[in-house]
């Protein structure tokens, strides 16, 4: 993945504050710093600053101070290729169901399941393996 592509939390927070040759140590070094000063594992913390007084240090926590920075990086540079791409296919896919349906104009065509629940008929059963291992047939 190219530097250019990553959020800009790695460039300012990850390897501005805590670069290093030894990446495992500078993430290592980077995570123990948002899980030691984030408010988001302590309910008591995070409560105390879900109200409009405390929105400005909510948006300092490390931790959404990350989580902003990974949604930032993906709206501007991959959900509108994804996006693109999703337009492109549903245009392609309705041409292709459309010369589905022309050249099967007089045949019987069972429809396409993509995207819709299926059904089947059985006898459903537990499973046992093998010795001391035993699944139910239910979940």
């Amino acid at each position: 993945m190219f530097q250019s592509q990553h959020p800009d939390v790695f460039a300012i927070e990850v390897f501005g504050k805590y670069g290093n040759d030894n990446w495992q140590k500078t993430f290592d070094d980077y995570a123990d710093y948002v899980y030691s000063n984030t408010a988001l594992l302590d309910s008591s913390r995070f409560n105390s600053l879900c109200n409009a007084d405390q929105i400005e240090q909510l948006m300092k926590d490390p931790a959404v101070v990350h989580a902003l920075s990974v949604m930032k990086n993906y709206k501007g540079y991959y959900e509108p290729k994804v996006n693109a791409f999703n337009y492109e296919m549903f245009e392609l896919n309705r041409a292709y169901q459309g010369a589905l349906l022309e050249k099967n104009k007089n045949k019987q065509m069972y429809p396409d399941a993509n995207s819709t629940m299926r059904t089947t008929y059985g006898k459903v059963s537990s499973y046992a393996p093998k010795d001391a291992i035993f699944i139910n047939y239910y979940t």
